[in-house]
């Protein structure tokens, strides 16, 4: 497997060629604080979600009178980039529409993700850029999969998502086939901490769509070891992890999966850019560890 590499004193990391799939983070403290995939549990570790997030209607996404089977979470991470730069401390990696993603997505665009350690801080930049002479619509979302427990022999139970100011808001259920509910159910009350259980995930992800905070840090009764993760352009945000797994998944969206029970036209997603021709935006996600 081809591993491409970013260090410095505070941290080292690893990327796939595959997908561009962020896969390794070694603190200062020689300990992996990134989930290393299983198989039998789940097999990702920070796959990036373009051009869609979540589950489309059907597997299909509608544009005009033409449906095209479209994967759970879109393309690129089933994608290898073309490396444009890379140095010790900053890699920045390519993806071009060609004909088989025009199969499943027919529009130009052009896909960038750069990856830069600032410091202690990992940050990562997403430029969507529409190359085509049509708006280009588009979903993006980051998926990174945090190990636990924090500290060797700290419970899962001991551990916990905290916001940085009180938030009042709901989740929207996820439905069997992966299409979110129409309505979102009370789950925040004026709160500031998730408490990480082998029953949080149960139902499934816990989607929220309706947040003030632009960051969340995991931590756990104790100690004052913590992981920060800010980000700015995602409006929605992602928690999850299989019941009980010794991991947790903090994923900024733009957009999600598609309500059930509405049709899969992709102009009508929600949180859906339409990013003119010519036009480029950027996304960014900043991850840091709190020893």
């Amino acid at each position: 497997m081809n591993i491409m590499t970013l260090a410095n004193a505070y941290q080292r990391l690893g990327f796939k060629a595959l997908g561009g799939e962020w896969c390794s983070w070694l603190t200062a403290d020689g300990r992996e604080r990134l989930w290393q995939g299983d198989p039998a549990v789940w097999a990702g570790q920070a796959p990036i979600l373009f051009p869609t997030v979540g589950a489309s209607a059907g597997g299909v996404v509608r544009i005009g009178a033409e449906s095209y089977p479209h994967p759970k979470h879109g393309l690129v991470r089933h994608m290898q980039p073309s490396v444009v730069s890379h140095t010790d401390t900053e890699l920045l990696l390519r993806w071009d529409d060609t004909s088989g993603t025009r199969a499943a997505y027919p529009f130009a665009f052009r896909f960038e993700v750069t990856y830069r350690l600032e410091g202690p801080v990992f940050v990562t930049e997403f430029r969507v850029v529409n190359t085509g002479t049509d708006p280009l619509p588009y979903q993006l979302g980051a998926h990174p999969a945090f190990a636990l427990p924090l500290r060797a022999g700290d419970p899962l139970e001991a551990h916990f998502i905290e916001f940085p100011e009180p938030e009042t808001a709901g989740i929207y259920g996820v439905t069997a086939d992966g299409l979110l509910e129409a309505t979102a159910k009370p789950y925040l009350r004026d709160e500031r901490r998730i408490r990480l259980t082998a029953d949080t995930f149960r139902p499934d992800a816990l989607v929220f769509r309706e947040l003030r905070s632009r960051s969340v840090e995991v931590g756990a009764d104790g100690h004052g070891s913590r992981i920060r993760v800010r980000w700015a352009g995602f409006p929605h945000l992602g928690i999850w992890a299989k019941p009980g797994a010794a991991y947790v998944c903090i994923e900024p969206w733009q957009g999600c999966a598609d309500t059930a029970g509405t049709t899969p036209d992709i102009t009508r997603k929600t949180g859906i850019i339409l990013l003119q021709s010519g036009a480029d935006r950027v996304h960014r996600v900043e991850v840091e560890f709190l020893p």
